[in-house]
């Protein structure tokens, strides 16, 4: 995961794909759908699509046979398949996506996670061309990252609803955004 972060995509492919092996080779189910999870990732992050649905639609199936999964891992395979979704345009497979993430946050009572996520579902639902749906996400999610640390997550936030406000003509309250 440190060379996807790094952005070394050849590192971090050939990182997951020998951790892929020996997770086969042991038959350990979790970590071949963990190993999947993360080449899905970082096959979105090279903005690959095609092979990030196919790690990911394999670790999505992988992890419907593993009893009790860690929801994080859950939660982060439907986030990436749902921002998979988003940079397609399929935006009606983005919003459900991007709502079984938020749901899975919301249980895990995982403030950043869920700003992330909300803010992520209000884009789609904007870029969908409903963008009276994606207000009050937005600010759900400011919420959310209120009185947490997570400082470059919060100005994400601020941006994107200052940018839903501009497009709506609402000028004030875009700048009062951009000015936070």
């Amino acid at each position: 995961q440190c060379y996807r972060f790094d952005r070394q995509w050849e590192k971090a492919i050939t990182t997951h794909e020998a951790g892929e092996t020996v997770a086969f080779n042991l038959g350990d189910e979790l970590e071949l759908a963990k190993a999947h999870l993360r080449l899905s990732q970082v096959y979105w992050a090279m903005r690959e699509y095609d092979l990030c649905e196919e790690y990911g639609e394999t670790a999505e199936a992988e992890f419907r046979t593993i009893p009790d999964p860690d929801p994080g891992l859950v939660g982060a395979l439907t986030t990436i398949l749902g921002l998979l979704f988003y940079g397609r345009g399929d935006h009606e497979k983005a919003i459900k996506k991007l709502n079984q993430a938020v749901d899975i946050y919301r249980g895990m009572q995982q403030p950043a996670l869920l700003g992330r996520s909300l803010m992520n579902l209000a884009l789609s639902l904007e870029a969908s061309g409903n963008a009276d749906a994606a207000l009050p996400l937005y600010e759900d999610a400011l919420a959310e990252l209120n009185d947490i640390e997570y400082e470059l997550d919060k100005i994400r936030v601020e941006l994107s609803l200052g940018t839903l406000h501009i497009n709506a003509g609402r000028l004030k309250e875009a700048e009062a955004a951009f000015s936070r």
